[in-house]
């Protein structure tokens, strides 16, 4: 037996350097800060989740080699207990300390006990925000107590929520109800990948765009940076804000296919198993607006999504796989091709098994036929793939997308890009000064909108 101690208005009793207190649930880093109760030969004891300290009922510490005293637990209601030390109990009052000190047991000296496991589940979602019936929502602890729980403005007795939460420490989405309605939420943590390899034009572009993923992107959350300059380099290119939530990985690129087909390595390791939803983005995308929004869409999504050229057949096009198509045709509509430069992936859960296949197919086809044998590579690899899997719909990605810069007059004409009225996505095609039409544009949505760089 060992159980996790919430007080009366949810806070957690913890363990700070030698000392119990109370910290917020969603303040909670890990299961090493919890004070926990557990048997101790016929009575109950205050010890850490690795049972390696016991509290002292004499020192008033944790940390004691030999520590005294032990504690009854006196029922109160449904897992609700008042914890006693000889003739006093426990209490947690409203400067978050814990004393022993009241000869009398009221609502400060009362305490539900979680069962280990199960506060995993609930520490899970009180880290975390979710999407929920169209909005982000977390665990409002603040209004909760240890009877009754606000997620978001949703009301249910904690009880009922423990029951319904995944029994493991991780998951992705849940089912729960209040009172008849039925809710399912699922977990926002986004995690961004860009790919940047050299000194060239294309880290030109990445610093414009990760400028723009700060602002107007308002983006909070990891980033993922697959290239083969230093970790100073990029950086050096990297807002400040952003420096503590990115990783780099390193690797090598010798030709046009690794070039391109490196954002497809990262779904062939463990790096992105926890995070929903994962957005691939090239370097030349600038960010013209709060993506708040597209990510909590996303993370309900239940399919792969890019953008969608209107003017390539995917059963036609080599753009779009349709030399793949040919050779291996299967039932499918005449549906357009997408573009691979913004890759929005759910989860590698659900969906990571056919990305993996794409690109597992791009490695065992350019080894039999080279290295150039698949024109546009990787992005015609992907409309195979997931068109074939039944893992593709152009939404979100499509409808937020626009292309930009001073070519493709064609296609721009078809959506014009207005700084005035941003969607979301400004994708800047092989245009030959990209990072200045980047730049240019950028400062437009900013002044339009207010914010300042």
């Amino acid at each position: 037996m060992l159980n996790a101690i919430l007080t009366h208005d949810l806070q957690v009793v913890c363990i700070d350097q030698g000392r119990l207190v109370q910290r917020g649930i969603d303040r909670i880093k890990d299961l090493s800060e919890i004070a926990c109760i557990t048997t101790l030969g016929e009575k109950f004891s205050i010890t850490n989740c690795q049972r390696t300290v016991w509290f002292d009922f004499i020192t008033k510490r944790i940390d004691r080699a030999i520590p005294a005293g032990s504690i009854d637990l006196i029922p109160v209601d449904m897992g609700i207990f008042s914890i006693k030390y000889e003739t006093r109990y426990m209490r947690a009052d409203n400067l978050n300390s814990i004393d022993f000190g009241p000869e009398e047991a009221f609502l400060w000296e009362n305490f539900k006990l979680v069962d280990i496991d199960r506060f995993k589940t609930l520490l899970h979602v009180a880290k975390n925000k979710w999407s929920c019936e169209g909005k982000t929502i977390s665990l409002n602890a603040r209004r909760s107590n240890f009877k009754e729980v606000f997620f978001g403005d949703i009301h249910v007795s904690l009880e009922h929520f423990l029951n319904y939460l995944e029994k493991k420490e991780y998951f992705f989405d849940f089912v729960f109800t209040s009172g008849w309605k039925v809710y399912k939420a699922h977990l926002i943590k986004p995690a961004f990948v860009f790919v940047a390899f050299g000194r060239g034009n294309v880290l030109k572009q990445l610093a414009v765009s990760m400028k723009s993923l700060e602002n107007p992107g308002n983006y909070k959350g990891d980033i993922f940076i697959i290239t083969d300059l230093s970790d100073t380099e990029i950086k050096s290119i990297v807002p400040k804000i952003f420096h503590s939530y990115t990783t780099i990985i390193n690797a090598t690129a010798r030709d046009q296919l690794d070039y391109v087909g490196a954002r497809l390595s990262i779904f062939n390791s463990r790096l992105l198993d926890n995070y929903q939803p994962i957005i691939y983005s090239d370097a030349d995308v600038i960010f013209d607006t709060c993506l708040d929004n597209f990510i909590q869409i996303s993370a309900s999504s239940e399919k792969c999504s890019a953008q969608i050229e209107p003017f390539h057949s995917f059963k036609e096009s080599e753009h779009t796989g349709g030399s793949l198509f040919k050779q291996d045709p299967f039932e499918i509509s005449d549906v357009k091709g997408f573009n691979g430069g913004i890759l929005m992936v759910p989860n590698i859960r659900d969906h990571g098994r056919n990305i993996l296949a794409a690109y597992t197919s791009l490695q065992y086809y350019t080894s039999q036929h080279g290295r150039d044998s698949i024109p546009f590579y990787d992005q015609s690899v992907l409309n195979y793939s997931l068109y074939k899997l039944q893992d593709f719909d152009p939404s979100p990605v499509s409808e937020r997308t626009l292309v930009g810069g001073s070519g493709h007059a064609g296609v721009r004409a078809l959506n014009p890009v207005d700084p005035a009225t941003p969607k979301g996505f400004v994708h800047f095609w092989n245009s030959n000064q990209r990072d200045k039409d980047m730049e240019e544009y950028l400062l437009e949505v900013v002044e339009k909108s207010n914010y300042l760089i």
